[in-house]
């Protein structure tokens, strides 16, 4: 197992699906952040699930931190800061919920990325449309960087890649990267989990 903790992203307002997409069922579970959680504690020692306070629902047995700092703002970097608040020290993985196709053996190849002498802030999965932020390796060293930027009101993980030692990691397959942001998609990626599962 990988021993590095990730940190499923589901604290976003899911405006262009028009409801929670973390709270969406999805394959045999209530919710697709339970499905996440529960198939990323096969590849991963520690999941954590990253949301605001009024999600909590799921049974207790499942990690969860809230993002109590800047409550106010709904942003990725936000939830990068609080990641590195809990985390302290070390690397990190972080997905978004409303991936649930990226597999295994890609989330491997991230990992054994990570540089011999540990000098990468980021590890940063990438395809032919650019790079994924929310797939990532992120580590607790930015933290000064986030903050300034949350200062500056700058929440952009692309500039926060650019101004980081990144190591961008291709990927040839862009069906692993597949994102359920709309209705259609949604309703797609449950028919494609039926393939998977036939």
């Amino acid at each position: 197992m990988i021993e590095i903790p990730i940190i499923i992203i589901a604290g976003g307002k899911s405006s262009r699906m028009g409801e929670d997409k973390a709270l969406l069922p999805f394959g045999n579970y209530s919710t697709m952040v339970e499905y996440q959680y529960f198939r990323l504690k096969k590849i991963f020692k520690h999941v954590y699930i990253s949301w605001k306070t009024e999600k909590k629902f799921i049974e207790k047995d499942i990690s969860i931190f809230d993002l109590d700092e800047y409550k106010n703002i709904s942003a990725p970097t936000v939830a990068i800061l609080s990641i590195i608040n809990f985390v302290k020290t070390g690397y990190f993985f972080v997905l978004s919920v409303d991936t649930p196709f990226f597999p295994e053996e890609a989330f491997l190849k991230l990992f054994n990325s990570i540089s011999q002498n540990n000098l990468d802030e980021v590890v940063i999965a990438s395809n032919n449309r650019g790079i994924e932020p929310l797939i990532s390796i992120y580590h607790t060293s930015i933290y000064n960087k986030v903050k300034q930027m949350i200062n500056d009101n700058n929440h952009s993980l692309t500039y926060l890649i650019n101004h980081s030692v990144s190591n961008k990691i291709e990927f040839a397959n862009e069906d692993i990267f597949y994102n359920l942001n709309y209705k259609t998609e949604y309703e797609q990626g449950l028919l494609w989990l039926k393939e998977i599962k036939k």
